[in-house]
């Protein structure tokens, strides 16, 4: 497959926020597992949005699912490199969202529609369990908001459940975001996670192609003509 010059990548790369210790632009790793005929370049998703990491959180995953009953098969881990220029959310170290950002960002109506759809996440914090809930006055996350709507900027909750799903992610895509960089949860704990909304913003390190958007395509393209 056709490789990307220094130069067409340097254009590609020169505003994105994945950058190392010296502002030069990041490789990171995805990891991957299942079948496949070996003919698709395409990245292997069931998710919203695709995720990046360190390689040994790559190569974790490839290796041992976070999906119970399910076994590695043909893990492969591949770096790239990712075009993220208007993150959803940058710089978070630890892998939590409150309620009162996603309102600023999103609006109040989407912020609790969020909160609610992951309202057994939000449960499980310690701050639901010791400080707004510890007398058990309250049967869930619902009936909180039921009876007490002007509290909700109390609450946080994890960040990942809404990066994987979909709608949320077409919301995001929508306002102009294309990905996020957060503080990782699990094995990935006291690391950075990356994720971008569409494979567009990829640019493998081997030997697939990239496959950009059209702004990044033309871009691409005035430099081809003089690399």
């Amino acid at each position: 497959m056709k490789q990307l010059s220094k130069k067409q990548m340097s254009v590609l790369l020169r505003d994105t926020l994945v950058k190392d210790a010296d502002g030069a632009p990041m490789m990171v790793f995805r990891g991957e597992h299942g079948k496949t005929d070996g003919a698709s370049t395409s990245i292997r998703t069931l998710l919203g949005s695709i995720s990046f990491g360190s390689q040994d959180a790559a190569s974790n995953y490839a290796e041992s699912p976070n999906q119970r009953g399910l076994s590695a098969e043909s893990p492969t881990v591949y770096p790239a490199y990712l075009i993220i220029k208007n993150p959803f959310i940058h710089g978070l170290d630890d892998p939590f969202i409150d309620f009162s950002f996603l309102e600023n960002r999103l609006g109040t109506e989407i912020a609790v529609e969020c909160f609610l759809k992951n309202a057994g996440m939000v449960e499980n914090t310690n701050n639901w369990q010791e400080e707004i809930n510890g007398n058990d006055e309250w049967t869930g996350l619902r009936d909180f908001y039921n009876t007490h709507p002007e509290r909700m900027g109390e609450l946080y909750t994890e960040l990942f459940p809404m990066l994987d799903d979909p709608e949320f992610i077409r919301v995001l895509k929508a306002k102009g975001y294309d990905g996020a960089i957060y503080g990782g949860s699990g094995h990935n704990a006291l690391e950075r996670e990356y994720r971008v909304f569409d494979e567009s913003s990829v640019i493998y390190a081997l030997s697939r192609e990239i496959t950009p958007k059209r702004s990044l395509k033309k871009a691409h393209d005035e430099v081809a003509l003089t690399a």
